[in-house]
Formats: structure tokens, C-alpha cells, sequence
């Protein structure tokens, strides 16, 4: 019997894919977003995880980054509905990381569950072919992306991360960001899920009583990223205004 983590917010396919699981003998438990599921990780371990790329709070990646600082690692299955990421998936894969799209059926579930565990060695390789903690790949235009990664870090200057949706430029932002070595956090907001009310506040927090509806202090990303980065996505969807 495994202990299975489903991370996804679709909660219908949760609540789907948790009863296939224990029907098929293992525990399931589910979270919607990423704090939930990083405060099931802290006191409960498990065996294999299923893990949406794209969550309300962040990617799924921040997850995988955060299992490989830990001594055992689960197996791991990144799930997406958007085909368009299927490329950066499959570049992900390694002895402990699959991946599948939805819709899924029961078998696909079952299958994932099946895998044996990999060879140590085969292991280690996996780990070892990390650039940067996050970024896998050896081609040509992976080594021009890493120079270009080095080389940017070193100055204060701000990044434009350009291109299609899904192709990875939030983990080239945290490529970044460890390169640099600053102090500060990586704090990343969608610019694109904002509304026009909201986001100056979102960018640059305000004080309580400010208008109304403002009961407390907040914090703006500007603020929260101090020494740090700060990763805009999807920026120009942002007011013109702003």
C-alpha cells in the first residue's frame, strides 16, 4: 500500500482520482494549492505524488525543488490539462519524474503507481544533471541559455523572460535569481490575474485604513522581494496604466 499525495486544483478531478486511488488500495490525501500541499509534506511522507504543473499560488516545480532538498524522495507525476507545456514535462523526466496529461483515465493512475524504483546511480546521474538547481538539458541552445543566465545574474540589471506560455520562464527566473546569490526571496506574482482595482495594491501594498475595505497593513511584492527577486509574470497583461 502506498501513501499517495494528489496537488491539483481542479477539485473534481481530486475528488475522482483520490476514490481510483484507494479503490486501487492506497491512502490518498488532496491539496488545492501549493502551501496546502507544502504543509501536508512537513509531517506526513509519501511514496508518490501527483502533482498539477500550473496551481493557484504557483508552479508545481516549486515542489519538486523542494523534494529534492529532502533525504527521500517520492516518486513524483506532473499532471497538466494544457498540452503546450507537454515539451517542458517531458524534459523534467528523470528516475523519479513522470508526467501525463488529462484527461486521465483509471489506468493511466494505476500505471503511474506500478513504477519500480530506479537504480541509485540512475539516481545520482539525474541529480547531477541539474544546472542551476532547476533547468535540465545539454543542447546547444540550453548551454546559450545558461551563459546568458550566468551573465545576467552577475549585474542589477532587469530581465524581459520572453516566450510562449508554458515554456518554462518562471524556472529560468529562478535559474536567476539562485545565480545571483542575493539574500532575499524569489517572490513571483501574475500580473495577468490581477484586476485593475487590485494590482497597484498587490504591487505596492498599503496601509490599514488606507481605503476602504483596507482592515490591516499589507505588504506589496516590491516590499516582500527586498534584496531579493521579484518575477512579474505575465506583465504585459497588466493595466496600461501601471
Amino acid at each position: 500500500m502506498l501513501n499517495v499525495l494528489i496537488v491539483d486544483d481542479d477539485t473534481e478531478f481530486t475528488q475522482v482520482a483520490s476514490q481510483i486511488i484507494e479503490i486501487l488500495g492506497h491512502d490518498a490525501s488532496v491539496a488545492n494549492t501549493l502551501q496546502e500541499a507544502f504543509q501536508l509534506l512537513a509531517f506526513t511522507p509519501f511514496d508518490h505524488i501527483f502533482l498539477d504543473f500550473m496551481l493557484p499560488d504557483g508552479s508545481g516545480l516549486h515542489i519538486i525543488d523542494y523534494l529534492n532538498k529532502q533525504s527521500k524522495i517520492p516518486y513524483v507525476t506532473m499532471i497538466t490539462g494544457h498540452p503546450s507545456v507537454k515539451g517542458m514535462l517531458a524534459g523534467l523526466c528523470g528516475p523519479k519524474v513522470d508526467y501525463l496529461l488529462k484527461p486521465l483515465q483509471r489506468e493511466d493512475l494505476e500505471a503511474a503507481l506500478q513504477r519500480k524504483a530506479s537504480k541509485k546511480k540512475a539516481a545520482a546521474r539525474h541529480v547531477a544533471s541539474l544546472h542551476f538547481g532547476c533547468l535540465i538539458g545539454e543542447s546547444p541552445a540550453m548551454q546559450a541559455l545558461y551563459t546568458m543566465i550566468e551573465r545576467v545574474a552577475k549585474t542589477q540589471a532587469n530581465v524581459m523572460l520572453m516566450g510562449e506560455s508554458g515554456v518554462g520562464k518562471e524556472v529560468v527566473a529562478q535559474a536567476i535569481h539562485r545565480q545571483s546569490q542575493v539574500q532575499g526571496p524569489l517572490v513571483a506574482t501574475n500580473c495577468g490575474g490581477l484586476s485593475k482595482e487590485l494590482i497597484g495594491s498587490e504591487l505596492f501594498g498599503h496601509e490599514k485604513g488606507a481605503f476602504t475595505g483596507a482592515v490591516a497593513k499589507k505588504e506589496g511584492v516590491f516590499e516582500q522581494a527586498f534584496d531579493g527577486t521579484l518575477f512579474l509574470d505575465e506583465i504585459t497583461e497588466m493595466p496600461l496604466e501601471m
